[in-house]
């Protein structure tokens, strides 16, 4: 899948889950999100494996769309994933 060469990835972002339902999540994604903007990207996109049902309903809440379903391999396991992106 192509992305607009000005995006910006999310490369993780973790709750422990002590800390979840506080909107420590929410919070921590808007400053990813200022961050991104600061750096002038156009959209910023994160990847989530299909078995975190968490994040999977956490990202369309924060307005974040479902744009594909990528699959990676990885020494012979392979990892489903779905591919969220906001236009910021």
């Amino acid at each position: 899948m192509i992305l607009d060469p000005d995006a910006a990835e999310l490369q993780r972002l973790y709750v422990q889950e002590r800390f979840t339902g506080h909107g420590i999540g929410g919070r921590l994604l808007a400053l990813a999100e200022q961050h991104a903007c600061a750096k002038k990207a156009a959209m910023l996109w994160a990847t989530v494996w299909v078995g975190n049902l968490r994040a999977l309903a956490f990202y369309p809440k924060q307005g974040y769309a479902h744009i594909g379903s990528p699959i990676y391999e990885l020494q012979d396991e392979v990892h489903a994933n779905a591919l969220f992106r906001k236009l910021l």
